[in-house]
Order: structure tokens, then C-alpha cells, then sequence
């Protein structure tokens, strides 16, 4: 069984009373939130984008347009029942295994063990004491905190409407969506690193602007000179990574064949079969030891066909 609200409870405790003006009826218990546009009380509700946050609670059963007793937390009793020849027994409001549940708000001012799923649905309101007890309160709402020291939230998660921030790992903070199922996205001018950037996944990508010819620059330090540009992904009628300057200290690679340096054609001892996978290669070709180099290079003759075209000859 999960906490289950009831009529006519009992106030026990109360705790920051004071004297307000219901816009409609209420009765003792309810949950309720301040109504600005109609300049009165009215009960607290999780309904989605029509949300009205708990505040206080009803101390009294006050008409609409009248003034009761209110407070910013209560303890509140179920009343008793009366059984069979008379007999009174306790009221219930929740199970032994309940004690210390926490309390949420509901609808038309209760409250319930069960919490919301919107962002804007989710509040606490206090906790189960006893079978036949609960405290209630309302929120406490800032529009200004000041921190003079450390703010540690242990375990606990920053919740925004739509988002979060909480620790992933011991080293790694992460932003996902409220109900934490996904990662969320992070906006900023500028972003400065002391080490490195990891894609956790394939198809991790460092995109240009979604914008016609827009482009993205890599930057570098010229000694005594400043930052200038060394290459941009460029958009465009065609997209390139385009350099401006750059030197070659691996391996380059030109249609998946290997190019040692721009200006040294590969040495083979004999030429691959003249295809389109070829077109615009040079190569040096020598059989063996002993043999001259012929240096070629492959085009596309007056027949439209592939053929390998002699540069030159050693002596």
C-alpha cells in the first residue's frame, strides 16, 4: 500500500502559521499555492504545463474568499474509524514498510508516494512518520542564493527543467536529460582543454557551421607573430579540408595508395594493370638490379582506353 490521502485529518504540529485568503474552497491538509493573477490561496497540483507548486497548507476549512490559518509545514493525523459495535481504531494513511517514504505532490492538493514525470511535476512535500502520520510542507522558493562556501552535492544530481549535471565517473561530469536516460548537449563561446578530446563512439564528428559556405579554422602559434590559420574545413559548392601550409612527417595516402613523398614517385618492378583506380599516378618502374628505370605515368589514350605512357628512360 502506498500512501493514501484521507478527509478530514487532524493537525498535530504545525510550524510558520499564518493567516491567508483563500480563492477557493479549502479544507484541512490540503497542499496549497499562491494564485498571483487572482491574489489568493488555491490547491497544489503536478498537472504538466499547468503545474502549481506546494507552498504551505491549509490549517483550516476555509471558504473561497475567506481567511484561515495556514503554515509552511504540518504533521497531519488520519482520524480514527469506527468498526463493528462502536469500536474506534487508528486511521491509515500508509503501511509500516512505508515509514519514511517520501511524500510527493499529486493532485487538487495531496499528496502521494509516487512522483511525477514531467520536469515541472516533480516536487517533494514531506514524508511518511508513522501509519496514521505525515509531514507536509511546502517548498521554499529563492529568487536569489548567495554561497559564501562550498556547495557539495555528494551523490545528488543539479536538476534544471530539462536537463541535469551529476558526476559520471570520479574524474568525468556529464549533462543529460532530466529524466537521465540521454546525454544532452553543451553550448559555450569558448572552450579552453589541458589535455585531450575523446569520442566514446564511432561517427564522433567536429562539424562546421550547417551554413552555406561556412567554415571552421585550425589554428597554430608563429613564433613571436601570433595565432594564424594552418587549414579550415570549409564549406561550399564542394566541401574540403583545405591547407594552408602543412608538412608531411608519416605517410600520405592518395585512392588508398601509398605516397612516400609528393615528389617521389613509388618504385615497382612492374606496372599494375592501367585502370581508372590508376589514372593520373606515376611510377618508377625497374624489373631488377642491372635494369634502367622507365618513368610513367597513366592516361587515357584517343580510344578513351587506360594506358601506361613512358616519361623517360635511365641510361
Amino acid at each position: 500500500m502506498a500512501y493514501t490521502d484521507v478527509s478530514a485529518k487532524t493537525i498535530l504540529q504545525a510550524w510558520g502559521e499564518f493567516r491567508g485568503k483563500a480563492y477557493v474552497a479549502l479544507k484541512v491538509g490540503d497542499l496549497i499555492g499562491r494564485d498571483t493573477s487572482n491574489g489568493g490561496w488555491i490547491l497544489a497540483n503536478k498537472t504538466s504545463g499547468a503545474a502549481v507548486a506546494a507552498e504551505a497548507v491549509a490549517l483550516d476549512t476555509i471558504a473561497a474568499g475567506s481567511v484561515g490559518w495556514m503554515a509552511l509545514a504540518t504533521v497531519i493525523k488520519a482520524p480514527p474509524t469506527e468498526g463493528a459495535g462502536g469500536v474506534m481504531t487508528e486511521g491509515v494513511l500508509a503501511l509500516a514498510t512505508d515509514l519514511c517514504s517520501p511524500l510527493y505532490l499529486s493532485t487538487s492538493g495531496t499528496a502521494s508516494t509516487t512522483a511525477g514525470v514531467a520536469p515541472d511535476t516533480v516536487q517533494g512535500v514531506g514524508f511518511v512518520l508513522a501509519t496514521d502520520q505525515a509531514l507536509l510542507k511546502g517548498v521554499s522558493r529563492l529568487s536569489q542564493l548567495g554561497i559564501d562556501s562550498d556547495l557539495d552535492l555528494a551523490g545528488y544530481k543539479l536538476l534544471f527543467a530539462n536537463t541535469l549535471l551529476r558526476e559520471y565517473t570520479s574524474n568525468i561530469v556529464i549533462i543529460r536529460n532530466r529524466a537521465d536516460s540521454i546525454r544532452r548537449d553543451l553550448a559555450l563561446n569558448s572552450l579552453y582543454l589541458s589535455e585531450s578530446v575523446f569520442f566514446q563512439s564511432d561517427g564522433g564528428a567536429i562539424q562546421s557551421p550547417n551554413v552555406d559556405d561556412n567554415y571552421t579554422l585550425l589554428m597554430a602559434r608563429r613564433n613571436g607573430a601570433g595565432m594564424y590559420e594552418v587549414a579550415r574545413l570549409a564549406g561550399g559548392a564542394e566541401e574540403a579540408f583545405e591547407f594552408l601550409k602543412g608538412k608531411l612527417t608519416g605517410e600520405l595516402k592518395g585512392n588508398g595508395k601509398a605516397i612516400s613523398n609528393v615528389l617521389i614517385a613509388d618504385e615497382v618492378t612492374s606496372a599494375p594493370a592501367a585502370d581508372a583506380t590508376q589514372v593520373g599516378r606515376i611510377i618508377r618502374v625497374r624489373s631488377g638490379a642491372g635494369v634502367a628505370t622507365s618513368v610513367k605515368m597513366c592516361c587515357l589514350n584517343s580510344a578513351n582506353a587506360y594506358e601506361w605512357v613512358v616519361l623517360g628512360t635511365a641510361s
